[in-house]
């Protein structure tokens, strides 16, 4: 079974100036200790180093770096449209700003 985005699927491709730049940036950095090429190993060992204080923050980013974000449950109740009254479901529509009348077995007809 393949893996990975479908076929077709360009967005790895796509521009990205801002992790272009985050990327020269990094790769550039020199100062004091912090010798070039190596701002990013900094980073993280500061990470770390605050994570291991007791930073929560610090901890959930590695945890996420590494584990990858959990997943967040979306609840979603739906009423059957059957449930309503008409003059709910022309309400609804007009709440929507679709003119009642414009309806036909479900579908707007103009």
């Amino acid at each position: 079974m393949p893996s990975g985005a479908p076929k077709g699927n360009n967005n790895a491709g796509k521009n990205k100036p801002w992790r272009d730049a985050l990327n020269i940036a990094l790769a550039r950095y020199q100062k004091g200790d912090v010798k070039k090429g190596m701002a990013l190993r900094r980073i993280a060992e500061k990470v770390v180093e605050e994570a291991l204080g007791g930073n929560l923050t610090a901890y959930q980013e590695i945890a996420n770096r590494l584990d990858g974000k959990p997943h967040q449950s979306v609840g979603l109740e739906v009423t059957p449209a059957a449930d309503y009254t008409r003059q709910e479901l022309e309400a609804q529509l007009i709440a929507l700003g679709v003119d009642p009348a414009q309806v036909r077995d479900g579908r707007c007809i103009n």
